[in-house]
């Protein structure tokens, strides 16, 4: 890979194309030498801006608060004001660092889960995280015990809001050994809040998968999660991230609908009579099939709610 310090030694002469000017020597010796060094360098900073412009807002130039491997993005005047401070995101790749600079000089929009107000509804199911653009939380200091060598502070934050199918467990991880999906360009924090945004589980680093971090905690079905994902720095970016559940799922609505169809009819009345006095037409729990169970099946009768 190139070196993030472009330039060298001309004869006498200095191309440093990242300041883009000449340093020139003062000896007074060897004129010609000067004078062709001096041809080369002009040469080379002329070929330096014509590659930033094909860079810059180019046909098929990527994001600018993306890593790809290809130089320059999107937005020519975020490039062109990049790649002044650094010439390697212009001329070899757009890297993290470029993707970085990009952050602080260009001011990215701001994610609509920035805040609790515009959390974000999930499924149990791996999900998109970016923190590119994302502000500070109001209070951002970890509950004890879940800091760690980096701080006890969670900065550049976005939030999430799940509802727990089971009466169980969930379990939330960024670590890429869960599962082929899941990735973080961040050193990530997990916080999990109840509904009233009470600490219910928080992880900066799971033992065993470097600096990604994975949470577990116990749901109740029906019952609503704020999970707020963030870093102890500055440095943001994309992920994705797996959420699991596992657990019991709460009684069905329609109890009476025995057979499944979505109706409370004559199939679910024949289910009831064939399992007179066991267990296999009870409705209302008791474990057995009685006259209470005919009963809780008239109730329901038509269609399911």
């Amino acid at each position: 890979m190139a070196s993030r310090l472009l330039g060298g030694m001309l004869g006498p002469f200095q191309v440093v194309p990242k300041r883009n000017a000449i340093r020139m020597s003062r000896r007074p010796d060897m004129p010609l030498q000067r004078a062709f060094a001096f041809i080369v360098a002009v040469l080379a900073l002329t070929a330096g801006r014509s590659a930033l412009a094909q860079a810059c807002g180019g046909e098929g130039a990527r994001n600018c608060f993306a890593i790809h491997a290809t130089p320059g993005c999107s937005d020519g005047t975020c490039c062109s004001h990049v790649c002044a401070f650094d010439s390697f995101c212009c001329e070899v790749e757009w890297d993290y660092i470029c993707r970085h600079s990009a952050v602080e000089l260009c001011n990215p929009p701001v994610p609509a889960n920035d805040t609790v107000a515009g959390a974000r509804n999930i499924p149990a199911a791996d999900f998109e995280v970016c923190t590119i653009g994302a502000t500070d939380s109001e209070t951002t200091r970890l509950p004890d015990g879940c800091g760690g060598m980096f701080g006890s502070d969670i900065r550049k934050d976005v939030w999430f809001r799940f509802r727990a199918s089971v009466t169980g467990t969930a379990i939330l991880t960024s670590c890429p050994a869960a599962s082929k999906v899941v990735y973080s360009e961040f050193d990530p924090i997990i916080l999990v809040r109840d509904a009233a945004g009470e600490p219910l589980a928080c992880n900066d680093e799971l033992a065993g998968c470097g600096s990604y971090a994975a949470v577990e905690w116990a749901v109740e079905a029906g019952s609503s999660y704020l999970i707020q994902i963030g870093g102890h720095d500055i440095y943001v970016g994309y992920g994705r991230f797996l959420l699991a559940e596992e657990g019991t799922p709460p009684p069905p609505n329609c109890p009476a609908d025995l057979d499944g169809d979505g109706l409370v009819g004559a199939f679910d009345m024949a289910v009831v009579l064939d399992g007179w006095g066991t267990a296999t037409g009870d409705i209302d729990g008791d474990g057995r099939t009685d006259a209470r169970d005919i009963s809780a099946l008239l109730d329901g009768w038509g269609a399911c709610p």
